[in-house]
């Protein structure tokens, strides 16, 4: 991630074995935030795009309120 970069265009795809949940993603610094970025079903694969902030080093945090996995592909960055 270059220097000064503030967010990211990015896709989630998270892959469900399991629960219905959702996945949360903000900037490294924040604990949390009251928006998903990608919800789903069981047994269900399900993608977002999103643009997404990022912290002072560059990184994004990701939470999600049950186990699943998730690929995250970046496609861009905004910067000032």
């Amino acid at each position: 991630m270059p220097d000064g970069a503030v967010s990211t265009l990015t896709n989630v795809t998270a892959i469900c074995e399991g629960f219905s949940g959702f996945l949360s993603a903000n900037g490294g610094s924040r604990s949390s935030t009251d928006t998903s970025n990608v919800n789903w079903t069981s047994f269900q694969v399900a993608a977002c795009s999103a643009i997404l902030p990022v912290d002072s080093q560059g990184q994004t945090n990701f939470a999600s309120n049950t186990n699943v996995n998730f690929v995250v592909d970046l496609q861009g960055f905004f910067a000032p």
